[in-house]
């Protein structure tokens, strides 16, 4: 079972990103956090195998978001959402630390071969030693 924290700045991103993850198998969606606020005590208390960031142009903090996650949980996947590819956003997020980014119109089982791809490329050795330290 994949666990997953999803994070966006919009009550309709979360709605929309919430009906394409309850068709997959094998994700558990952990919690949700708002993009706005820091991430770093949300993703140590629920300690997930992968991070879903949307790409939040409201407040525009996914890179330093995908930044404090990095940081707090070094061994968790961090995937970035969007709609724009072609963005610098694009280059930003990889740079603050994203596995990967993805449209946000994937299907749904496009979505979920990405999700068991980064969270099995994930090194187990460091995600379990990220773990323990947070315990």
């Amino acid at each position: 079972m994949i666990r997953l924290l999803v994070v966006a700045d919009s009550g309709s991103v979360m709605s929309a990103i919430t009906q394409s993850l309850q068709r997959l198998r094998g994700v558990e969606i952990v919690a949700y956090a708002s993009g706005r606020a820091r991430l770093d005590a949300v993703v140590e208390s629920v300690d997930p195998d992968v991070v879903l960031i949307d790409e939040m142009r409201r407040s525009g903090t996914a890179a330093v978001r995908i930044a404090e996650v990095r940081n707090a949980l070094p061994g968790a996947a961090v995937i970035g959402l969007t709609d724009r590819l072609e963005s610098p956003w694009v280059i930003d997020a990889m740079r603050a630390g994203a596995s990967t980014v993805v449209p946000c119109d994937l299907d749904p089982s496009t979505l979920e071969a990405v999700l068991r791809e980064v969270a099995d490329t994930v090194p187990v050795a460091i995600h379990a030693n990220a773990r323990r330290a947070a315990a």
